[in-house]
């Protein structure tokens, strides 16, 4: 099997930078959205979509780990990690188990939300919230941990994709393709429909009056830019990719865009948030440390 990739060197020193980069963004934002939430209660949000938004920084984090792999086979231009890390059902699990981990809370981050606003007086139970959430990790988990195990071989034959530098084994290579398209269509009609009824039912508050028409406004244009990335970077790529396959290096690209959008996202739309990574960024360059951050939250 040639585990050397296809893209010229020209072209695969600058994707490596830019994978690195997004890895170290993508660990830096997400993990400081979990520490701030957890350590200062930076995320000025309901417990509800704190616990989303927590768990959602969780996959992503795990996404941008999972970039070392393509950014180390881009530098090395061929495939450095031998076949059992090709083959390796922890891996395969660990990939897909964070793309639909990710999925589905970006889903129940939208729905959450429009419930909100439909029902403003009614506060949603933390209790259901974090029960729901713990299905969704423990579905996943157990559902392509029981495939990928039950399908594992070690003299299985592998498929290597030099265009984007990953090794997959082959005749898991397709039914994850149909997959990620399914879902990524599903999501697609989804968010759309969810952003539709957010419109809407805003229109309809606003006409009602009530104390928390700001606090809507600005919790419904979070997940618009959240949706909005996640639509751009994962399922408009997923479907661009199934139509013309010829596009599947610049389409894989965008996918790393999504894991580091979201901090910059709340850091723009969460004033607390925002606060938070100003002083942290003041405690970086500047004497103070943690009291300093605390004294401006």
């Amino acid at each position: 099997m040639n585990l050397t990739i296809t893209v010229p060197t020209e072209q695969a020193i600058p994707i490596a930078v830019y994978l690195f980069t997004m890895m170290v963004l993508g660990i830096l934002g997400n993990g400081t959205v979990l520490y701030s939430s957890i350590r200062y209660n930076a995320l000025k949000f309901d417990k509800v979509s704190v616990a989303l938004v927590r768990n959602l920084a969780i996959a992503d984090l795990c996404s941008s780990c999972a970039n070392f792999i393509p950014f180390v086979t881009f530098a090395a231009r061929k495939w450095v990690f031998g076949r059992w890390l090709c083959n390796s059902p922890v891996r395969s699990i660990s990939i897909k188990l964070c793309i639909s981990v990710n999925v589905m809370i970006v889903i129940l981050i939208a729905v959450h939300r429009l419930r909100c606003v439909l029902h403003p007086f009614h506060s949603p139970s933390t209790k259901a919230a974090n029960i729901i959430i713990g299905l969704i990790w423990s579905v996943a988990v157990i559902g392509w941990g029981i495939y990928d195990i039950s399908t594992y071989s070690a003299s299985e034959e592998l498929l290597f994709v030099p265009e984007i530098g990953y090794c997959i084994k082959k005749k898991l290579h397709a039914i994850v393709f149909v997959v990620q398209v399914f879902n990524a269509m599903v999501t697609l009609l989804i968010l759309v429909l969810n952003l539709a009824l957010l419109v809407v039912a805003l229109r309809f508050s606003r006409r009602r009056g009530g104390d928390n028409r700001h606090s809507h406004h600005k919790a419904v244009l979070t997940i618009s830019l959240v949706s909005g990335i996640f639509i751009i970077s994962y399922c408009i790529p997923c479907i661009v990719i199934s139509a013309v396959p010829s596009t599947l290096l610049p389409m894989s690209l965008m996918w790393s865009v999504n894991t580091v959008a979201n901090p910059i996202v709340y850091t723009l739309t969460n004033k607390r948030f925002g606060r938070y990574v100003r002083s942290l960024l003041r405690g970086v360059f500047c004497i103070g440390g943690e009291e300093a951050i605390e004294g401006r939250i």
